[in-house]
């Protein structure tokens, strides 16, 4: 139809346009829905510009644009009961945008940094090949995890659902007393958690939706409003009710100043949980380790992937490689 277009007469041109205009629209809603799960094809789809050029101007604003950003990077990790995923964004002067690689990236990045990233976009979402199509302008402040650790936990409930399923007391023995101890033991004594714990606070979602970023908002402008300085805490834990629309047990951004965590339901108020979304906000990603079936790094060995099940155990995803000596 597009190439058919340009040389058309005016009755054939409104025809086109219009089988255009409906075709560019159902293409959209499917490129959109294969961002989560499949931006390669994404990539492997968009029209080259050459050819979204000679289009209608209707027509071409429901196509896919080719994007260059700049912004502040936000990197989340979700911890699912059968391992997890990584979810990235760039905060730019024209909004937030999630980012999303056909290859992940294979640089080290954290919350915080300063990036350049060109792909895809279609509406708030942008397709990027990998590596090569992020660059670092500055990187993040590499995060202090060292001596107390100045953390506020701000427990809140769903206007839906208002319960308070445990006592704030609770919530300071595994933060601050389990949790802590571990850092303190796990560190040789030179990291620990030191902080508060308020609320609860009934914030204005549903129990059913899941939206981590409200989550947050609300809970610290209810925070705000009860009398605490915010500022004086490096890092931010929302723990609430079991939320259905949530399939996380924890989340937590990789780095970050505040960092960020969330903890989903009664359960995960645990060290299993909350040690783990800490950690994540201390800069680290998930442990791995090989096992080999000769001597040390040597024969067929497996990469394992430790990831938290919903009670806290580890669980691990296997990869078969073929190392040889020190060099593997």
């Amino acid at each position: 139809m597009s190439a058919r277009y340009p040389t058309a007469g005016p009755a054939e041109r409104r025809r086109l346009e219009n089988s255009l205009l409906t075709t560019a629209a159902t293409r959209l809603q499917l490129l959109a829905s294969l961002m989560e799960t499949d931006p390669a094809a994404v990539l492997r789809a968009a029209l080259p510009a050459h050819v979204r050029s000679r289009l209608p101007s209707r027509v071409s604003a429901r196509l896919e644009q080719d994007t260059q950003l700049e912004g502040t990077l936000e990197i989340l990790h979700e911890d699912w009961p059968r391992g997890g995923r990584y979810h990235y964004f760039i905060h730019s002067t024209s909004g937030r945008y999630s980012l999303h690689f056909a290859h992940r990236p294979s640089m080290h990045l954290l919350t915080g940094a300063r990036i350049r990233v060109g792909g895809v976009q279609i509406g708030t979402m942008l397709a990027l090949d990998g590596s090569t199509s992020i660059q670092t302008v500055a990187p993040a402040p590499v995060p202090n995890t060292f001596g107390a650790q100045p953390t506020l936990v701000i427990l809140v409930n769903f206007q839906d659902n208002p319960t308070q399923p445990y006592a704030l007391s609770q919530a300071q023995s595994v933060v601050f007393g389990t949790t802590s101890n571990f850092f303190l033991e796990s560190s040789y004594r030179q990291t620990w958690l030191a902080g508060d714990v308020v609320g609860w606070y009934t914030i204005p979602l549903a129990s059913t939706t899941c939206d981590s970023g409200g989550i947050a908002t609300y809970a610290e402008t209810a925070a705000t409003a009860a009398g605490v300085n915010l500022s004086a805490y490096t890092h931010r834990v929302y723990a609430f009710p079991a939320n259905a629309g949530c399939g996380f047990s924890g989340a937590a951004t990789v780095g970050g100043n505040p960092s960020r965590a969330w903890i989903n339901g009664s359960g995960s108020m645990s060290l299993g949980t909350v040690g783990h979304e800490v950690g994540h906000n201390l800069g680290l990603l998930h442990s791995h380790s090989l096992s080999c079936d000769g001597t040390t790094m040597t024969g067929t060995c497996t990469t394992v992937t430790a990831s938290t099940s919903w009670d806290g155990r580890l669980r691990g995803t296997s990869t078969p490689s073929r190392r040889s000596g020190w060099g593997g």
